[in-house]
C-alpha cells in the first residue's frame, strides 16, 4: 500500500484457516505505523472497501474462508479490510494484541507461515487459535 504521499503503510494480510509472543508495551514501531496510518486517513476500525477487496483476493487465493488486513497499533491490531469473519468480529473489527498473530510477523520481520496452528509451539496455546479458531495462518 502506498497513500498519497508516497511512503508505504505496513500491514498485516493474512489468510486464516479455521480450525514467546510479542508484548503488548507500546513500541516506536508501533507508533510510527499508528502515524503513519493516520495521516493516510486510514486509523481506526472504519472499513476499508479496497481493502475488504485485497481481504478476499488473500482468502480466494488461499482457498481459506477467511482473510483479513491488519494494522498493528501499539495496544490492538485491527481489521481494515475483511472477508469471512465471525459476526462478532466483523463488527468491532479489532482485538486486543493476545489475539494478534500478526503482531508475531512483525516482530519476527519475516513472513509466519504456520501450516496448523495446533501443532506450532508459538501458536499451540495462543488466543487466535483457542478463542478464535485460527487453524493455520500465513502472514
Amino acid at each position: 500500500l502506498t497513500p498519497p504521499r508516497g511512503r508505504p503503510i505496513p500491514v498485516g494480510v493474512f489468510a486464516a484457516f479455521p480450525m514467546p509472543l510479542s508484548s503488548s508495551q507500546p513500541s516506536t514501531h508501533a507508533r510510527q505505523r499508528a502515524r503513519i496510518a493516520d495521516e493516510a486517513g486510514l486509523a481506526g476500525t472504519r472499513p476499508d472497501p479496497v481493502l475488504d477487496s485485497v481481504a478476499h483476493l488473500a482468502a480466494h487465493a488461499t482457498g481459506a474462508p477467511t482473510g483479513v488486513v491488519t494494522f498493528v497499533e501499539e495496544t490492538r491490531q485491527v481489521y481494515k479490510g475483511a472477508t469471512g469473519l465471525l459476526p462478532a468480529l466483523n463488527a468491532s473489527r479489532e482485538t486486543p494484541l493476545r489475539y494478534s498473530l500478526c503482531s508475531n510477523a512483525l516482530a519476527r520481520a519475516r513472513p509466519l507461515v504456520l501450516p496448523d496452528t495446533a501443532a506450532d509451539p508459538l501458536t499451540a496455546t495462543h488466543a487466535a487459535r483457542t478463542v478464535h479458531g485460527i487453524g493455520a495462518y500465513l502472514g
